[in-house]
């Protein structure tokens, strides 16, 4: 989508230039005598029109790109201090922090197996958190908890977890 956009830009800046320049020459003409003014009227007025429609789709790809740095700025905010943010969240924005971060977690027992991170952060954490979860992993591991039959399977359903989530049940206040 990148090289789309980024193709689309330089398109967009080509056909600036080469208006630009049929407009200097349609402006040497025209004071050369060689253009009517009505000619040279309609040919402002197509010349106008073209450069607001290049303008307009540079604009857009502007705002796309804002959008994708701001968004990218929140996630990366995030990541700065994840758990601090998800102990201070309330158990439906856990959730949803869960769904934005994880495409799946598996538990062995009570502990985490494995993991899938979903989109932006596969490609922002993959390396850190992988190689951090799998440290924690060989420090907790017991003896006899090797291999695949330790995995505990899930469920068979597509939902999320339920209203209580994985977090112990806590009296409300």
């Amino acid at each position: 989508m990148v090289a789309l956009s980024k193709q689309e830009a330089s398109r967009c800046h080509a056909e600036l230039r080469t208006l630009e320049e049929q407009e200097r020459t349609l402006l040497h003409r025209h004071y050369e005598g060689r253009v009517s003014d009505k000619l040279y009227k309609e040919e402002q007025f197509r010349i106008a029109g073209e450069r607001e429609a290049a303008e307009a789709i540079l604009a857009r790809l502007s705002l796309r790109f804002d959008d994708i740095d701001e968004t990218l700025d929140l996630a990366l905010d995030l990541t700065n201090d994840l758990q601090a943010a998800y102990i201070k969240a309330s158990p439906a924005i856990r959730r949803l922090l869960n769904g934005a971060i994880f495409e799946w977690i598996k538990i062995r027992t009570e502990d985490v197996a494995d993991v899938a991170l979903a989109e932006p952060f596969r490609d922002l954490l993959a390396n850190d958190l992988l190689d951090e979860l799998e440290a924690i992993e060989r420090r907790a591991k017991k003896p006899g908890q090797e291999g695949p039959a330790s995995l505990v399977a899930g469920s068979m359903m597509g939902d999320l977890v339920g209203a209580a989530g994985f977090e112990p049940a806590t009296s409300r206040v």
